[in-house]
């Protein structure tokens, strides 16, 4: 890894602690409460996150096509397995490389249209990622990820599109 790249990835984990932990304190939502029978409890930090929770899928497949550093050796089907449940995401799949990656964080829409059973949605993912040794922060693995995507639906079926740094995705979902 280079240098530059080092320090983007040491920038990109300075932000995220900063503005998961350092620039977003509890006080700050003191005013922000919500009654459940008699008593209140404070909104969680991350309910700040622009958009609506993203529904209930199940994700299956995943073929991917690098944009800027296309490989021949590169891997193109990724084998994913991940879900979204109440606006958090999980996944895993095989990455370009070869390498088992695990992807956990939030998914919001902040695009919903529909005609008769066809859904559009469009949202991002925001989280982590674990299992590439070129991007890794420090020797963790790990590194922050942002996902834009959209989501066609017919009924519960459907295909998504995602563009994530120089990778372009695109894989089938259920929804539940």
């Amino acid at each position: 890894m280079t240098i530059i790249e080092h320090a983007i990835c040491r920038v990109c984990l300075t932000m995220f602690i900063l503005v998961t932990q350092v620039l977003i304190p509890d006080s700050v939502f003191a005013d922000q409460e919500s009654s459940v029978g008699d008593k209140k409890r404070d909104k969680p930090w991350f309910d700040i996150l622009p958009g609506e929770p993203a529904e209930n899928r199940l994700y299956v497949g995943m073929w991917s096509q690098h944009v800027l550093s296309s490989n021949d050796d590169y891997r193109t089907n990724n084998n994913l397995l991940g879900s979204t449940y109440k606006g958090y995401y999980l996944g895993t799949f095989i990455n370009s490389h070869n390498d088992r990656s695990w992807s956990v964080g939030w998914q919001r829409d902040f695009y919903k249209n529909h005609i008769r059973k066809v859904k559009l949605h469009s949202g991002y993912r925001f989280g982590l990622l674990y299992g590439y040794e070129s991007y890794e922060i420090g020797d963790t693995r790990l590194f922050p990820l942002i996902q834009m995507y959209t989501d066609l639906s017919y009924e519960k079926l459907g295909v998504q599109f995602s563009w994530a740094a120089e990778v372009i995705t695109g894989g089938l979902f259920y929804r539940f």
